[in-house]
């Protein structure tokens, strides 16, 4: 596949995907490069030479017009050309499985049989969508100039194949879960300082403290719950410029409320949504996991740390969903990179940082923003040991069971046990 694939792979994507799906496109453009059968859009087979020669002659009969539609409307002459590559290999396939000899019709079920084929075969997740996204450019020129030559009733059936609602297409990422043993996953979340300081703030909590109408921690409690979450803060009813003045002195932040502390908020809300803390009208208590986390077996505290994590994972990504277009495409991109790092091919910094550069340009300001929120919210999790953000974004071994627990029902996630 020619460099600019990985341009319009990632444009076309994050059309009809979004950012994540381009995102996730720029990730596994490289690994790609470095396997025998990637990115070939027969899966891996290699169709006969006279096959292969006959596909290629049907298609290069129509690239002249084809470049003129793509440039027209998708982007410059090289990404057009990659484009046909991929198509060419596939039609090649295609013809090998069916016998055809044109390549301005496709049957709906051998199409529908070869699509799951490559997707079975395909060294990753992304290649199947990127051939199924490139496969419907080229269905939409075959009709839209007037050159198919199938039955309108083929064509309804294939262009709702290889379009918005094809099978390929509503498939999230994959998330291959590592083999470690327990021992190995303990010590990994013994390690963690989000488990470290949540066993501080559980012993703090003690049998039970006050809470606000909000379900947050009084002002008072501020500074000692702060500091068990590794924050350093007071609690004070307003900011005056003496206070901030001693704040900036002393390095420690003033807050007018427990949510004004965004380590303090994330673990407080984790813990409850792990249900190891019950927050009542006026109090919040520890329930009984809070006791397994904290003095049960290796197993137990191992089973309660997990479930904290996936929490803690949901909280850095839940704030955005549900509201604005904007919001949502954060949220998305959040998850998207999360499953990226939690892969054998970890995403580069710097690609992720060059994603808006492939956005249309009335689209390029909102496409920063979301790159831009997305990164900065994901730092948080650098604090509490959930992720690794250098060069490279990773997420350690013992954590990627937790990535796709946490995002696998709302961003359509399949998780694969190895």
């Amino acid at each position: 596949m020619k460099a600019g694939t990985a341009d319009i792979a990632m444009g076309h994507l994050q059309d009809r995907y979004g950012v994540w799906g381009g995102l996730i496109v720029a990730k596994k453009m490289k690994a790609r490069g470095r396997k025998a059968s990637s990115g070939r859009a027969d899966g891996g087979r290699r169709p006969t030479s006279l096959v292969a020669a006959r596909a290629s002659r049907a298609v290069d009969a129509l690239a002249s017009d084809f470049m003129r539609w793509f440039e027209a409307d998708f982007g410059p002459a090289e990404e057009g050309l990659a484009c046909l590559e991929v198509v060419t290999s596939l039609v090649a396939a295609y013809f090998e499985k069916t016998g055809a000899v044109t390549a301005t019709a496709f049957e709906p079920g051998p199409l529908e049989d070869l699509l799951g084929e490559l997707a079975d075969e395909a060294d990753d997740e992304v290649t199947p969508l990127v051939v199924l996204d490139m496969l419907h450019r080229y269905v939409d020129f075959l009709y839209g100039t007037g050159r198919w030559s199938g039955s309108e009733d083929d064509y309804a059936q294939v262009h709702a194949l290889v379009g918005e609602g094809g099978p390929l297409g509503s498939r999230g990422p994959v998330i291959h879960v590592p083999s470690l043993t327990e021992d190995e996953q303990a010590e990994s979340f013994a390690s963690l300082p989000l488990v470290q300081r949540a066993r501080a703030l559980l012993g703090w909590l003690g049998g039970g403290r006050p809470v606000t109408g909000t379900g947050g921690l009084r002002l008072a409690d501020l500074e000692e719950a702060a500091a068990c979450a590794g924050e350093r803060a007071r609690g004070v009813r307003k900011r005056s410029q003496e206070a901030l003045a001693a704040a900036a002195d002393g390095g420690y932040a003033l807050a007018q409320s427990m949510w004004d502390l965004p380590l303090l908020s994330r673990l407080w809300t984790a813990l409850a949504a792990a249900d190891m803390v019950q927050i009542r009208a006026t109090k919040a208590v520890p329930r009984a996991t809070a006791e397994r986390f904290l003095t049960g077996t290796a197993s137990e505290q191992l089973e309660q740390s997990r479930a904290l994590a996936t929490e803690y994972f949901s909280r850095v990504v839940e704030s955005d969903l549900g509201a604005t277009p904007g919001e949502a495409a954060v949220a998305a991109m959040k998850v998207g990179i999360l499953a990226a790092a939690a892969s054998e091919t970890p995403p580069e910094m710097a690609r992720l940082r060059a994603v808006p550069d492939h956005a249309p340009e009335e689209e390029r300001f909102m496409a920063r923003y979301v790159v831009h929120s997305a990164l900065a919210d994901l730092l948080w999790l650098t604090d509490v040991g959930l992720l690794e953000m250098d060069e490279h974004i990773r997420v350690p071994p013992a954590l990627v069971q937790c990535v796709g627990a946490a995002f696998k029902d709302e961003f359509d996630l399949t998780m694969v046990y190895l």
